[in-house]
């Protein structure tokens, strides 16, 4: 986190440059927490959905962050190809709903 931070050059450095870093780098491993934390509790097709396209977004900013602030344009190339791979895995996400015990009540053997 700090070593992206400490590369940035001084003319994008500019009032609320640190906080608006570090709000997004904690929202990100948020995020990130909650989509593993999911994928745990319910082990379904749309958790593992939502927890590639969190990963594959906290990579694309990341590649984003490299190619607009250090000046390296060749990562503009899979900040793309990961954020467009990450809103068809969020459409994949919408389209299969997480299946918990409490919508299949009725279903249950004893």
């Amino acid at each position: 986190m700090w070593e992206l931070f400490y590369m940035v050059p001084e003319a994008h450095l500019y009032d609320y440059f640190v906080p608006a870093y570090l709000g997004f780098t904690i929202l990100t491993m948020v995020l990130v927490g909650v989509a593993i934390t999911c994928n745990n509790r319910y082990s379904s097709k749309a958790s593992l959905y939502l927890l590639l396209a969190t990963l594959f977004m906290a990579l694309s900013d990341i590649n984003f962050f490299i190619a607009f602030y250090l000046d390296i344009s060749i990562f503009y190339y899979p900040d793309r190809f990961l954020h467009i791979f990450s809103l068809g895995l969020i459409l994949l996400f919408w389209i299969n709903p997480l299946e918990t015990s409490m919508h299949n009540l009725g279903n249950r053997e004893i």
